[in-house]
């Protein structure tokens, strides 16, 4: 036998092991199927175990366990504390990203593997009488999340190819993982230094089709998450006036919002815009020009605006209808954040603010 046959049935040997002290009673069915194994390659698994002095026992109509009291636990749990880890699994099996949950089960049986038959008695019972209101089609929409753990806590360089819905093909682009966040519509967020943007991007992980953890090593950014929040809320509440500090008030601005707002709250989302779009033609249209657009998707929205300076557009933003659209829209929990650019005319086929 090959070395790294060896290696491999030792790798399973442990698992076996490791399943028989995590549960009170494992049938051959559910061995070969979690480890892809015939029938009769798991007894002769089971009796290598009873040969190195596991102390296996066979139960008629349940299945193998381990002798009771044949390992002393290198670490106990209270009750309240082994519940609390099976709370903590069932959230998780809610989420939406395959990688993390394989990854929590495993950490889990090595969890349940210390505890007693009664304590695991308990633990199974109170596994099926915990129901977490959420993601009740048990979605999954990524197997990247493990990825992208290992490159943000080892400074490793991404390249992923990214779709949006609104983008008609994947961007391939280079990433540097800051950080994860889980957003309000159930989503797995990346944070991270978008080297093609040149600047701090969200990137939702079930919209990443390929992912590549490049050896290339970062500097890491020196920044705490608490600044990077304060940037961000300022950015976001403020209409991104980080931008535009050092643009002169004569120079015309040009700015793009992209957002994704929830399938429930499009309607509403546009009937806001019709609102402060009334108040807006009230004004003098000879100072700015906006325009709101909505994608293929039916839900991502684009507002582009021209200003013919700093001091036009900050009078636009104060219009009560719309800080009360932007208000609702933020409230609603939203798909997508808001994107915003600054962007600079380079041509035109006609004045902009002459009509």
């Amino acid at each position: 036998m090959a070395y790294t046959d060896n290696i491999s049935r030792l790798s399973r040997l442990t698992a076996i092991h490791l399943k028989l002290q995590s549960n009170l009673y494992v049938t051959v069915e559910q061995l070969s199927e979690q480890f892809n194994i015939s029938k009769r390659t798991v007894y002769r698994d089971l009796h290598a175990l009873e040969q190195a002095n596991v102390p296996i026992v066979a139960v008629e109509g349940k299945g193998y366990t381990l002798m009771d009291g044949y390992k002393i636990p290198p670490v106990m749990f209270t009750e309240t504390e082994a519940n609390a880890l099976i709370f903590a699994q069932k959230i998780m099996a809610k989420t939406k990203d395959e990688s993390l949950i394989n990854e929590f089960n495993n950490a889990i049986d090595k969890v349940k593997a210390v505890l007693r038959s009664e304590e695991k008695s308990k633990a199974d019972f109170l596994a099926n009488r915990t129901f977490i209101g959420k993601n009740w089609q048990n979605e999954k929409t990524s197997n990247f999340l493990s990825v992208v753990q290992r490159a943000l806590t080892n400074f490793n360089v991404l390249k992923i190819a990214y779709k949006k819905e609104s983008d008609l093909e994947p961007i391939l682009r280079e990433i540097e993982p800051f950080a994860i966040y889980h957003s309000s519509s159930e989503d797995w967020i990346i944070v991270a230094w978008c080297r093609l943007r040149n600047e701090f991007r969200n990137f939702r992980i079930d919209r990443i089709k390929t992912i590549v953890n490049l050896p290339e090593k970062f500097v890491p950014h020196q920044m705490t998450m608490e600044e990077y929040g304060e940037i961000q809320r300022k950015k976001y509440l403020e209409g991104n006036s980080l931008h535009y500090k050092n643009i002169k008030t004569t120079k015309m601005i040009t700015v793009k919002v992209t957002y994704t707002v929830k399938p429930d709250f499009v309607q509403k989302n546009q009937e806001n815009i019709n609102l402060f779009m009334t108040d807006f033609k009230k004004m003098d249209t000879n100072e700015f020009r906006y325009g709101s657009y909505v994608c293929g998707d039916g839900k991502t929205f684009v507002h582009l605006s021209h200003y013919k300076n700093e001091n036009i557009q900050k009078k636009m933003l104060q219009v009560p209808s719309f800080l009360s659209f932007q208000k609702q829209r933020d409230e609603s929990g939203l798909e997508d954040l808001p994107e915003i650019e600054v962007m600079e005319v380079v041509a035109s086929s006609h004045d902009i603010f002459k009509f």
